[in-house]
């Protein structure tokens, strides 16, 4: 079984490593654009559909495209490779982002194997200060700040949140509260707690961590 189906061109051929390859033609889902050979791809209701980095966690890598697809897929059969050993540096999502570690493994499970190096995946960040209680009269100012830094040479986004109750999840989204710092407003007296997310992108991969808890209480004053 372990053979070549269908006439493999030489840019297929840089995309496969070894001749114990299985190649197939086999129908693409409509309505997709820009495949290009390489792309990673999943099965669904039959056809295949190329995988984003955006959703390679919600479904299974189970095929690589062989061959350029010009303009919409309608009714379109492709030469796919569903076993064998492809480069890992030819391979990329339907975005155009690179193979990640997670898709390998996923393609893995089917029998393709990715060989050569794979772009690193995002590591969580670091935090080096936590976000600290604050205690004001209403229209002071306030703001909480929290310190932390890539470990991988990626890049940091933030996004805080404001909770009704001491917990680091559920909270609701603050709207201007995407750096490091985050200004409080006090036009209302009240105690409301506070929390941050950072994450990491690098490459097509990103890895989150959150903040502690910081406790802000806005008083009525004199």
């Amino acid at each position: 079984m372990n053979r070549v189906i269908g006439e493999i061109h030489m840019k297929q051929e840089s995309i496969l490593h070894g001749d114990h390859q299985i190649a197939v033609s086999a129908p693409l889902a409509d309505g997709q654009t820009g495949l290009s050979a390489g792309t990673v791809l999943y099965l669904a209701d039959g056809a295949y559909s190329g995988c984003k980095s955006t959703n390679v966690s919600s479904v299974q890598p189970a095929a690589v495209l062989l061959e350029n697809i010009d303009g919409e897929t309608a009714d379109t059969q492709a030469l796919i490779v569903i076993h064998g050993a492809v480069r890992a540096d030819k391979l990329q999502f339907a975005d155009g982002k690179p193979l990640t570690a997670e898709a390998a493994a996923k393609l893995r499970l089917c029998g393709i194997y990715a060989l050569g190096s794979l772009p690193p995946a995002a590591q969580a960040p670091v935090i080096d200060t936590q976000p600290q209680a604050v205690t004001v009269n209403k229209t002071e100012s306030a703001s909480l700040t929290v310190i932390a830094h890539s470990v991988d040479g990626g890049n940091l986004s933030y996004q805080w949140y404001k909770n009704t109750s001491n917990s680091a999840s559920g909270g609701s989204i603050v709207p201007s509260g995407n750096s490091a710092e985050l200004t409080l407003d006090t036009s209302t007296a009240e105690t409301a707690y506070y929390y941050c997310t950072i994450t990491n992108t690098l490459g097509s991969t990103a890895a989150e961590v959150t903040s502690a808890v910081a406790a802000v209480t806005i008083n009525e004053g004199e």
